[in-house]
């Protein structure tokens, strides 16, 4: 038998075949109610580390983990002699009413909308503990679905280990905010209906930059995510453009720090006419600093940037960005 801090694990038996230790279900019920809450309630702000949401995002696999454990118990001590098939067929589709459930309640707590992905969590958690707990016999099969359920997994672990890196080589290259030359450097930046590709034809500097392509939608734009926040000692901010087209863009960036109200007067917003090819865009920190009515930008924790195009337009458009970074004079 294996044991962990006093706490029985449901592993087999070797020495007595289907004899498996279980988790008491008190244990399970306590460590359930401790953790549903924060499906509705905390998590992650808008301007924590990306690395901070995918691990958030894994707190849907660890508690079907424990509710399948839960669900499993049950059922067997209810149903002894019902078949390992039909138990966990049962508990695979609870897990996915459950979770249903849960996404229901979020949408009319939160106003989220139901995630797919959280959906394929919470089965993953439930996979997870029939591969590891089920009494199977040996045989193909059972390694097969182990390697399977093994990958599902690592592939759940991917958004995580993405910002991970792509965060400690921020810090590493900064004041360099995004110049597109490390693998994961486009997690950085989103945009809601926009493209965003990284291009290496069109590029200011190094060998790769980021390709933007606006909707026509009005106010449709780009948003800097996850990057350094502490903009200190540095005197401006320069951002490369490229447009690819003849005609003139209107070209609109947005600043903003941690406290930010929300509020137009609240943060630091420029128009610049993008000419044809590159476009050098330089922004004084001290102007940035000036820029909310009534106080001063803190500039140890700038949040957010974006550009966008702040009028509508008759046509999709886009633009190249490199070489976004801090600079003193």
């Amino acid at each position: 038998m294996w044991s962990i801090t006093g706490v029985s694990l449901p592993v087999e038996d070797k020495k007595n075949p289907g004899n498996r230790v279980r988790i008491p279900p008190v244990i399970l019920c306590v460590l359930l109610a401790s953790g549903a809450p924060f499906f509705f309630l905390g998590g992650p702000g808008v301007n924590s580390a990306r690395s901070m949401f995918a691990l958030w995002d894994l707190g849907h696999v660890l508690f079907f983990v424990l509710a399948s454990l839960l669900l499993s118990q049950l059922v067997e001590s209810r149903y002894p002699h019902c078949s390992v098939g039909l138990r966990w067929g049962g508990v695979f589709a609870a897990v996915l009413v459950l979770g249903g459930l849960v996404e229901g309640v979020q949408s009319v707590i939160s106003g989220r909308s139901p995630s797919v992905m959280d959906l394929l969590r919470n089965q993953l958690g439930c996979l997870l503990v029939f591969v590891s707990v089920a009494p199977q016999r040996r045989g193909r099969m059972v390694l097969f679905s182990r390697i399977f359920v093994s990958g599902l997994l690592g592939i759940a672990l991917i958004p995580l280990s993405r910002a991970l890196i792509d965060e400690r080589i921020a810090v590493a290259q900064f004041p360099v905010i995004s110049d597109f030359e490390t693998p994961f450097e486009l997690d950085r930046w989103h945009g809601d209906e926009e493209v965003l590709f990284i291009d290496t034809r069109t590029v200011r500097k190094g060998s790769g930059a980021m390709r933007v392509r606006f909707t026509r939608k009005e106010y449709s734009g780009v948003s800097l995510v996850s990057f350094p926040s502490d903009w200190r000692g540095y005197d401006r901010l320069a951002i490369s453009v490229y447009n690819p087209d003849v005609d003139p863009l209107i070209l609109e960036c947005r600043i903003n720090d941690v406290i930010h109200n929300n509020r137009y007067h609240d943060r630091f917003n420029l128009r610049f006419i993008l000419q044809t090819g590159w476009n050098d865009l330089v922004i004084p920190l001290d102007q940035l600093r000036q820029a909310p009515a009534g106080r001063e930008m803190d500039l140890a924790h700038i949040a957010y940037l974006k550009l966008f195009v702040p009028e509508q337009q008759t046509r999709e458009r886009e633009i190249v960005i490199d070489a976004v970074l801090l600079e003193r004079q």
